[in-house]
């Protein structure tokens, strides 16, 4: 069985479908894989991670946004407990902080799991591995989302050793992806593969299934790298180049990338930076054909919302639409149990050290504009549409949504003006992201909708941003969902985000085959729904009495755990903050950093 897809935006480089849920891949390296989770055997090649790991209390907040992710962002997310000992029914809580950074792992050049020391052979890698082949070939699970952020390269390495396995190559028979044709294509037993090599017990993941390329959605990201201050975001437009043709090599997926995504620009030093030198060279890498799509992703609604405005690129007529670079935003942690402000208008306004000039008031400048905007809200669903899972078309591999409306396609970045969408009528203020998305047919995914292990029995890692009070008050809600009605605040938490009708794709940290199975368990139930329905239509149809009941107490904004933090507006964390205490660990700060990185070869 396979989860619901849902369709693209038409007009845009994307993927057909995207799958309901998709993997995150920022646990597959040891941001989330604590010594005591090792076994005696192997705890010898990780001897090093804890003397790496920093202590969470001296404010080292590069830990922004991964997880994921990335992340963007799965076992147990406290970081002193075996992902094993985390509750049965608690799906990828460590790893749904794929959009969030967890503590740096510098100190560890001779743990076997970095990027310059690891081998396909470690067992743990070969878990990691398994549980890739078995969300892709088992489950059908073909979004995998990465960064070179996540284990500063081992995700993506780990990911590449999956996709030589997987992959079919040009002269493997069939063309479904299903293993059934001739040649490297064929289900015959393969020698060395199967339980020791730390793949999925089930009988059809030991024989050698394929999938084609062309099969699977494949992304990845620029701009966060290191886990050293000095080193960690580099937006140059040479590093940029660089970073992709080394993810290539590292993924082992062909020639290209389906979609490169801007990672964490509330990190840039300024937002021109990222107009003259970052986006430039995302154009020229969408123009050699390393990437079919440009998206961005970061914590930030506002920072998202302020790049994709400023970086649209005018037409030569007055009345020609814009067409906005970027064909993808993911966003994370604002679409849960305690944060839905993806959904609400308008977003907050910055209130601490930015790293970004105030985000600009956006509007249209003519008639045409306008007509884009009108038209796309009837046809898009992406944003505002009011969709659920399962609308839309079929694709031959479950039910499936629309993630937006259509827009124009950049080829390449001759002539490049990024001028952005003018300033004559204000339109923005009166939309959410999510509408905001969906009106330029600007394809939406979100992350972390356990808020990074903020919605799990066990908590969040100790480096998690959020307020007291917030952390309070999601323990107070998972305790809820535990003692007074025996559900896992997980599970809910993952229902609650997949009902949300305006987001086709949401990302999932999972770490092994059995949160990948708790996983589609979930997914599962939203196949087949009618796609005329509402939000709290679908989660009618989902949930059963308990989890409903638990929903409906969680949720009360009068009584329930989350009812004071929502008043007191402590829903959410500060990006913005934590981008500003990143800089304040660099010498020269963004100035020195800004002047870096607009150094050409």
């Amino acid at each position: 069985p396979t989860p619901p897809t849902t369709p693209t935006p038409a007009g845009r480089a994307l993927p057909a479908t995207v799958p309901i849920i998709g993997l995150g891949c920022s646990s597959f390296s040891t941001f989330f894989e604590p010594t005591e989770s090792v076994s005696e055997s192997e705890s010898e090649s990780l001897e090093v991670v804890e003397a790496g790991r920093q202590d969470s209390s001296d404010g080292n907040d590069e830990s922004h946004h991964r997880r994921p992710s990335d992340p963007d962002t799965g076992g147990s997310s406290d970081s002193t407990a075996s992902p094993d000992e985390a509750p049965k029914q608690q799906p990828a809580a460590a790893a749904d902080a794929a959009e969030q950074s967890p503590p740096s792992t510098t100190g560890a050049a001779t743990n076997k799991l970095t990027r310059d020391a690891i081998t396909r052979n470690h067992p743990q890698v070969q878990k990691w591995i398994g549980t890739i082949r078995h969300a892709v070939l088992d489950c059908g699970i073909n979004l995998l989302d990465t960064a070179p952020w996540y284990g500063h390269g081992v995700s993506e390495i780990v990911v590449g050793y999956a996709l030589e396995d997987i992959l079919r190559s040009d002269g493997d028979g069939g063309s479904d992806g299903d293993g059934s044709g001739d040649g490297g294509g064929g289900e015959e037993g393969a020698e060395g593969e199967g339980e020791e090599n730390g793949l999925p017990s089930s009988s059809s993941s030991k024989k050698k299934k394929r999938v084609a390329r062309s099969d699977l959605i494949i992304q990845t990201k620029v701009g966060r790298y290191e886990s050293t201050p000095e080193h960690m975001f580099d937006f140059s437009y040479d590093r940029i180049i660089d970073s992709v043709r080394t993810s290539l090599d590292r993924l082992k997926c062909g020639t290209y990338v389906d979609v490169i995504q801007l990672h964490d620009p509330e990190f840039s030093p300024s937002t021109q930076l990222l107009l003259d030198e970052t986006i430039p060279a995302l154009l020229e890498i969408k123009s050699r054909g390393w990437a079919k799509a440009i998206g961005i992703t970061g914590y930030p609604l506002e920072v998202q919302r302020d790049i994709l405005v400023r970086s649209a690129v005018r037409g030569g007529r007055s009345y020609d639409p814009p067409t906005f670079v970027f064909d993808q935003a993911l966003a994370y942690g604002h679409a849960n149990l305690h944060d839905m402000s993806l959904f609400i208008a308008p977003p907050p306004p910055p209130t601490s050290p930015l790293a970004f000039e105030p985000p600009s008031t956006v509007s249209l400048s003519s008639d045409a504009d306008r007509t884009l905007i009108a038209s796309n809200k009837t046809g898009g669903g992406g944003g505002g549409g009011g969709s659920s899972v399962g609308s839309g078309t079929s694709s031959g591999n479950g039910d499936s949504k629309r993630m937006g409306g259509s827009a124009s396609h950049i080829a390449g970045t001759d002539n490049l003006n990024l001028t952005g969408i003018g300033e004559e009528e204000e339109f923005v203020e009166e939309m959410s992201f999510s509408e905001f998305c969906g009106s330029k047919g600007i394809a939406l995914m979100a992350a972390a909708p356990l808020s990074m292990g903020l919605l799990t029995q066990a908590g969040p890692p100790p480096w998690h941003p959020a307020s007291d009070e917030l952390k309070e008050a999601c323990r107070n809600a998972a305790y809820i969902c535990r003692e007074e009605y025996g559900v896992d605040i997980a599970s809910l938490a993952i229902l609650f985000a997949l009902a949300q009708g305006e987001i086709p794709c949401t990302l999932l940290g999972m770490k092994s085959v059995e949160e990948v199975d708790r996983a589609m368990e979930l997914a599962r139930r939203f196949e087949g729904l009618d796609p005329t329905l509402s939000t709290e239509e679908v989660l009618v149809t989902v949930v059963n009495e308990e989890e409903g009941e638990a929903l409906a107490t969680v949720l009360d904004d009068e009584y329930g755990p989350f009812a004071q933090i929502w008043q007191d507006g402590e829903f959410s964390w500060d990006g913005f903050e934590e981008a500003a205490r990143h800089w304040d660990k660099v010498e020269g700060g963004r100035e020195a950093a800004e002047a870096r990185m607009r150094v050409r070869k």
